[in-house]
């Protein structure tokens, strides 16, 4: 399984290790873009961050006054607690404005590595300063509207009539997208968006007034009583997400050192996901140390109704794919009406944050499941009510974090974890958790290994060094124990998570990293006449490179290998080259990837981050052998007018038909066209 790029990637890497530069200073200023790009890498596709990735995109084109920003505008940045934001405002209050960044780091929870990260949505304004300007109107009113569209080639079967029967798909192949925001400074934010999948009708059939989603929310900030008041859609993250985490929160993943959760908060919902956000009202108050929010929502959740011997309604699960592109799915499609109402209040003193979290659901009809082993334990009724305390304690160079729960079930759930910086060449993180079988929690996502908090013990174990300059050393292991069945086992289970990662920053344009990871677990596999569990584990090794070799002009090469072992052995590879590049005369960025993969089977798969669309997250799995191709290009048009297009295609070696089902498409390659245009004023 020899790679036609491989030896064009060494080639290519020889050269720019010669040409790389070993003097200057590093550039220690973290950037968000690059950020937000590592932060994508890090998902596979069956994880939806793009709510999230839509914040951080909105705030570091609209950056934080670190001198003028409240404790609710600083709980907005990633990373930061109620504590650390409150020990920022202290320090400004008592030594004077900050005047550079690096003064971050006199803040007590705060160390280099994190200072570098606030920065990236951070500008420093006060009296001389050339960002004063523009802070000193913030509340100037700002529009937007953001316009995509975007379609696979050739149509899958889902799309043509098969015998007599007309298509399974209802709608056209197109994915629609359109949306409108208005923002006056920090006293006013509205908007409403519309998204219209692929194979969902448009303007016609069940969408006859034209998406068939949409989105909308009012927010306004009356006094410093009351910061925020939410009309329309909303998310809402607290705790350590035992109770209350929509959007995206970072589990497991290259950032080793960061498990906890970020702190807790009530936030316009402005993406196209259409099931985990909250549809009525919301507000937040704050008095003193004390700041506090009260949250209603009833909205319409898809759920497969049945009907029992008795005539009663029921449901057996919730859809959460979001589609509705066949008959069966439309049937789906809001046909179970969902109350919650919740309460959060939380108080800060010195170094020390103690919070409540009380939250109350109601279905319109029992939810009853299936009468499979794995469902014993699982929810089942009408109502469900949960509550937790959440703490968080930072005594200087360490962080004390927690929460407990408790379900109307009778069952609980804690996690409680440790960050601390042993030294300045030496940081660790410990989690334990214990989700109880019992436990049941619609809207939570927690830290652990399964897919619901619930019917897991783990504990994790998280180390970042710095051995020698320009060298970083990362890793964590994680051992995990399932105590009652799940969907994908025969009996209690346990396993284990490891990975390590070495980053060499050669020079301020040169950054290598290679990395291992391993995942250990059981599946069940049918014997005979029975089932019986056996120990999977698939194995991932990345080498990675990334070289700027101007301004203008950088290139990233990467090799990857997995290895998954069942009952029998699946290897793959895979080898990519990036090329970015921004023109000096033309207001337009470029950048396009050349891949080639092979792989034995779905089991060794691998997954690849693609540069996108504004505010898209595109994650995509291959496996199989073949190449692929794609070029994402940004222009701006004029002020305020800006256009992205990208276009990419799959070449499949050896194949027919690709895919099954509805999504068969019959043919070796699968392409995709997809553009934007946003218009700000």
């Amino acid at each position: 399984m020899k790679s036609p790029l491989l030896p064009f990637a060494l080639i290519g890497w020889l050269v720019l290790f010669c040409r790389a530069e070993t003097g200057g200073q590093e550039n220690s200023t973290f950037n968000a873009e690059r950020f937000i790009e590592w932060l994508s890498e890090e998902m596979e596709e069956e994880s939806d961050i793009s709510h999230w990735l839509e914040e951080l995109v909105l705030l570091s084109e609209n950056p934080l006054d670190i001198n003028s920003a409240s404790v609710e505008e600083l709980l907005r940045i990633p990373f930061l607690d109620e504590v650390t934001a409150g020990n920022i405002v202290e320090y400004r209050q008592k030594a004077g404005l900050f005047q550079t960044m690096s003064e971050l780091t006199s803040v007590k929870g705060i160390g280099r590595e994190l200072a570098g990260k606030i920065s990236a949505f951070t500008i420093i304004a006060f009296p001389g300063n050339r960002d004063y300007l523009k802070t000193g109107g913030r509340d100037y009113a700002r529009q937007q509207v953001l316009l995509k569209g975007w379609q696979s080639f050739p149509k899958p079967a889902g799309y043509y009539p098969k015998g007599d029967k007309p298509p399974a798909f209802q709608g056209g192949p197109q994915k629609l997208y359109a949306r409108y925001l208005f923002q006056k400074g920090k006293s006013l934010q509205a908007g409403i968006t519309g998204e219209n999948d692929p194979g969902e009708p448009f303007f016609r059939g069940t969408n006859p007034y034209g998406f068939d989603f949409y989105s909308f929310h009012l927010a306004f900030r009356i006094n410093d009583r009351v910061p925020g008041i939410i009309a329309g859609d909303y998310s809402v993250r607290t705790g350590q997400g035992l109770v209350l985490s929509q959007g995206f929160s970072m589990g497991k993943s290259a950032e080793v050192i960061q498990s906890s959760r970020p702190a807790g908060q009530v936030r316009p919902y402005t993406s196209t996901g259409e099931n985990f956000f909250f549809r009525g009202a919301a507000a937040s108050f704050r008095f003193g140390n004390i700041r506090s929010h009260l949250f209603l929502s009833g909205k319409k959740s898809d759920g497969n109704l049945k009907t029992d011997e008795t005539g009663r309604i029921t449901f057996s699960s919730l859809q959460n794919s979001g589609y509705h592109r066949t008959l069966s799915e439309i049937e789906d499609k809001n046909s179970v009406r969902h109350l919650v109402t919740g309460f959060i209040a939380g108080i800060t003193s010195g170094n020390l944050f103690a919070g409540i979290n009380i939250l109350y659901e109601q279905f319109q009809y029992p939810f009853i499941r299936g009468d499979q082993l794995y469902q014993r334990f699982m929810f089942r009724g009408r109502e469900n009510l949960n509550f937790s305390f959440d703490y968080r304690y930072i005594p200087g160079k360490y962080q004390f974090f927690g929460e407990m729960a408790i379900s109307r079930s009778g069952g609980v759930a804690m996690i409680h974890g440790m960050q601390g910086r042993l030294h300045d060449q030496l940081n660790i993180s410990m989690v334990f958790r214990h989700y109880g079988v019992s436990y049941h929690s619609t809207w939570g996502n927690a830290f652990g290994e399964g897919s619901t908090i619930a019917n897991e013990t783990g504990f994790y174990f998280g180390l970042k060094a710095f051995p020698f300059p320009k060298i970083t050393l990362s890793g964590y292991a994680d051992w995990f124990r399932f105590p009652w069945i799940t969907y994908s086992t025969a009996g209690p289970s346990s396993g284990y998570d490891y990975f390590v990662q070495g980053d060499w920053r050669y020079s301020r344009k040169l950054n290598v990293y290679v990395r291992w990871k391993t995942k250990f677990k059981a599946t069940k596999v049918k014997n005979s006449n029975f089932y019986e569990d056996l120990g999977q584990r698939k194995d991932g090794y990345r080498l990675n490179l990334r070289y700027q070799l101007s301004d203008r002009l950088f290139v990233r090469s990467r090799i990857e290998h997995s290895r998954f072992e069942l009952t029998g052995v699946e290897t793959g590879f895979m080898v990519f080259q990036d090329v970015g590049w921004t023109p000096s005369r033309y207001p337009l960025s470029v950048t396009t990837r050349l891949m080639w993969f092979s792989t034995e089977g779905y089991h060794s798969r691998i997954y690849a981050y693609e540069n996108d669309l504004l505010y898209n997250f595109s994650t995509i799995s291959v496996f199989g052998d073949g190449f692929r191709v794609y070029i994402n290009t940004k222009a701006k048009l004029s002020d305020g007018l800006e256009c992205w297009l990208k276009a990419g295609s799959t070449l499949y070696s050896g194949q027919e038909t690709i895919s099954s089902g509805h999504g068969k498409i019959d043919g070796n390659r699968k392409s995709e066209v997809k553009i934007q245009l946003r218009y700000r004023f």
